[in-house]
């Protein structure tokens, strides 16, 4: 039990706080070097004999500077590819497939690319007062398959006891 690595939101900032300072690209630089040496201090080893890099998701890291600065200091990355899953929006839920397959084109020569977590059962498949009624299961085993397929790690957010396997 324990941590096994950690999210970092909100990593696009960097290009805008390097005014005055380098610019957008040297901040992201900056960010990056600071943000693996503490991945490696607080998360090292997690693949045991040393083989595998520390777990960081990098999140919200689709400026232009931050993505040269993953390219360069991380072998691997995993990158998250879209916007949060939202489960008690239905109108979100094919957006956010359509979303991760087509960041996947770019972001997938860059890293590995992660979905996002989901729900097996969805809000509306529960309680009918939701909103999606039927169209929430159809919606579970879309987000399902294309996770299953995208190559990047699988992970759901149901609570415990309560899934649709």
């Amino acid at each position: 039990m324990g941590v096994d690595g950690v999210k970092v939101d909100a990593q696009s900032a960097a290009s805008a706080l390097g005014a005055g300072s380098g610019g957008g690209a040297a901040a992201a630089q900056r960010l990056h070097s600071a943000l693996k040496r503490s991945a490696a201090d607080n998360f090292a080893d997690r693949g045991g004999g040393g083989a595998a890099a520390p777990l960081v998701l990098h999140c919200m890291c689709h400026a232009p500077q931050v993505l040269a600065a993953l390219a360069h200091q991380w072998r691997r990355p995993l990158l998250r590819g879209s916007d949060d899953f939202y489960p008690t929006q239905p109108a979100s839920h094919a957006a956010h497939v359509h979303a991760n397959a087509f960041n996947s084109l770019l972001l997938g020569m860059l890293g590995q690319v992660d979905w996002d977590m989901f729900q097996s059962i969805l809000p509306a498949q529960e309680d009918p007062n939701a909103g999606g009624g039927a169209d929430a299961s159809r919606w579970a085993w879309l987000h399902a398959a294309a996770r299953a397929v995208s190559g990047g790690p699988v992970y759901l957010s149901d609570r415990p006891g309560a899934h649709d396997a």
